[in-house]
Order: C-alpha cells, then sequence, then structure tokens
C-alpha cells in the first residue's frame, strides 16, 4: 500500500493538472451544491478556508454567506495553531502564514453551531482525509469535536482507500462536483 506521501504528490498532480476553466467550472457546482446543502442554510455561522493554488474555490460561497447575514470565519494560523476569525469583507484580509490571506481582524470565532467546511488533497470513500500534512485542522477539530464538518474536493481527489493515522479526523461529509460521500 502506498503511504501519505506518494498518494498525496499523485493525487495533487492530478488536481494540479486541471485547466483553470475546469476548475472554475467544477467549484461552482460544488459550492451550487453545498449553497442548497440543508446543514449550510441552517448554520449561522460558516468557518470556511481562503482558497490555494489548485484546492476547489470558495469566494463565491463566502460572498453568498454574506448576502445571507450568515457570520463568516477564516483560518489564521499563529505557531502551531490555527483559530478561526471573524471576516466580514475580503478587504479585511491580509497575506499571512504560508501566503495564505488571513483576517487582519483580532474576532476571535467560538464554534459552537457552526459549519466547518473544510480543504484537503486525498479523501477515501471512507471519509479519511489527507491534507498538506501540518495536522491544523486535525488540532482544531480535536480541540472541537462537536463540530459539523464538510470536506470539499473534485472527484479526481477521490480515491477507494487509504489507511489512516490515530490522529487524522475525517469529515463527516465530503462534497464533489457530482456526490456526497
Amino acid at each position: 500500500m502506498k503511504n501519505k506521501v506518494i498518494i498525496r504528490r499523485e493525487i495533487l498532480q492530478k488536481r494540479d493538472a486541471l485547466s483553470d476553466c475546469e476548475r472554475t467550472q467544477k467549484s461552482e457546482l460544488i459550492c451550487q451544491r453545498l449553497m442548497t446543502d440543508k446543514r449550510f442554510i441552517a448554520a449561522e455561522t460558516i468557518l470556511v478556508y481562503m482558497p490555494i493554488k489548485s484546492e476547489v474555490s470558495t469566494i463565491r460561497l463566502i460572498e453568498k454567506a454574506w448576502t445571507l447575514n450568515k457570520r463568516v470565519g477564516l483560518p489564521k494560523i499563529q505557531g502551531d495553531e490555527m483559530n478561526f476569525y471573524e471576516c466580514r469583507d475580503f478587504s479585511e484580509l491580509s497575506l499571512g502564514a504560508f501566503n495564505i490571506l488571513e483576517p487582519k481582524t483580532e474576532v476571535l470565532i467560538e464554534p459552537s453551531h457552526a459549519l466547518l467546511i473544510m480543504p484537503g488533497i486525498v479523501f477515501d470513500q471512507h471519509k479519511h482525509r489527507i491534507g498538506y500534512g501540518k495536522g491544523f485542522y486535525d488540532r482544531y477539530l480535536k480541540n472541537h469535536p462537536n463540530l459539523e464538518t464538510i470536506a470539499l474536493a473534485f472527484d479526481c481527489q477521490i480515491i477507494d482507500y487509504f489507511e489512516a493515522e490515530a490522529h487524522d479526523i475525517a469529515p463527516n461529509f465530503i462534497l464533489t462536483e457530482s456526490h456526497t460521500i
């Protein structure tokens, strides 16, 4: 069985191979599917990532959450910790850790009754997740075990199975352009 490093590299190459047009179209489909999901509709607070590189874009999702008067939290990395801070407009962002846009505000969101939308590189049919290898989401979810979580991914990021590690925390659902796991 392949190890996580090899699986991560192979799937990242597939995701990176999507054209900008394909990525935009598939991201739109995924976000449309999420915006009609009962969990998104019911959530008052959305904790969501800012997309980087070839990830599923969440820009339209964030804009929609604002128009629905939902509270939006974006991640900020400080040392080995990740927390979510309120963001009301894209102008409130600046480059942070790993050159990812982060909120400039210091309004920490306590995540009770929030919906967490998470990225990842690889997922399997058992909802296991491989991220970038730093463990930020695993640690955050360990500290907030009751959060409802949905991961966004393209179909090309889903494989049958890989061996998860004890510290890996799977999302409750994985949403792609064609199905929900």
